[in-house]
């Protein structure tokens, strides 16, 4: 799936408030884990087409829980003396967003379970 959104931009040299934001998202469900893969595209940040940020979110059952990993960098379509600068300030940026995925997976999660728990006494 491909989706087209605005989003706000953290406070940076040359930066707008908040950028045009083209994201292709992939999902894999394997046997043992699923796979949840971004490929993102800021279009109104400097430099911004000219690197894409990718982020991998891993879903798997460890001891009866839901454990996420999340692995992320930079693809560069082209060279651009920013290029320090957008590798030191991408990777803080996912940490935060995947911080924020656990939340709701783990909100989710904690629904699902409940309902999955109601649904096993009425049976």
């Amino acid at each position: 799936r491909t989706i087209e959104m605005r989003s706000p931009v953290p406070p940076a040299p040359m930066c707008p408030k908040e950028t045009r934001v083209q994201s292709t998202w992939h999902i894999v469900v394997l046997p043992d884990k699923v796979l949840l893969e971004s490929v993102t595209m800021s279009l109104d940040v400097p430099c911004g087409t000219m690197f894409n940020v990718i982020s991998c979110d891993s879903f798997t059952m460890v001891d009866g829980k839901l454990k996420m990993s999340r692995s992320c960098g930079v693809e560069w379509l082209q060279s651009t003396w920013l290029k320090s600068m957008v590798e030191q300030n991408v990777p803080p940026q996912l940490k935060a967003v995947g911080e924020r995925m656990v939340g709701v997976v783990t909100r989710w999660w904690e629904k699902a379970k409940s309902k999955q728990q109601e649904a096993s006494k009425e049976a």
